[in-house]
């Protein structure tokens, strides 16, 4: 089984690296990102990590106007225009993310705008599917895992 991160832009997964460091080693890590470049992609690759980079999502007009207040934070998230809402449709549409997604043991939403599509491929999998949310919780996984051997990913 596989870990799968999510994230729509390549920052949280400098995190992982940064945090998890050596205890990603040896494990089958795959990151589903958007935004990534190349050089990120080969970060990625050195740090062990298997790459599906998703187009980038750069902020919508609507997306500008509608951050500058409470009220149109809440709106945007009720839209299309939403970055998660825009992540989730196109992991979906990958294949290589969805097929990514479908396998994972352990899904893991780095960001915010990576729990809805977390949160679908999680209604999607099998009860042993384990679906987090953040770094310090895959942190977690790995520790247990490490220890006793239970939850394999």
């Amino acid at each position: 089984m596989s870990i799968v991160i999510v994230a729509a832009g390549p920052a949280p997964l400098y995190t992982a690296i940064d945090q998890l460091g050596e205890r990603l080693r040896g494990r089958s890590i795959i990151a589903v990102v958007g935004g990534a470049t190349a050089d990120d992609q080969a970060r990625f690759v050195a740090a062990g990590l298997t790459t599906i980079a998703l187009p980038g999502l750069p902020p919508l007009a609507v997306e500008r106007v509608l951050r500058g207040s409470a009220i149109g934070r809440t709106l945007l998230r009720l839209t299309s225009a939403d970055r998660g809402v825009r992540l989730a449709r196109r992991a979906r549409a990958d294949i290589a993310a969805r097929r990514a997604l479908d396998e994972a043991g352990v899904l893991v939403a780095a960001e915010r705008d990576a729990v809805l599509t977390v949160w679908r491929a999680a209604r999607r999998a099998p009860a042993s599917t384990t679906a987090v949310l953040g770094l310090p919780a895959l942190a977690a996984i790995i520790r247990h895992d490490a220890h006793d051997g239970s939850v394999t990913a």
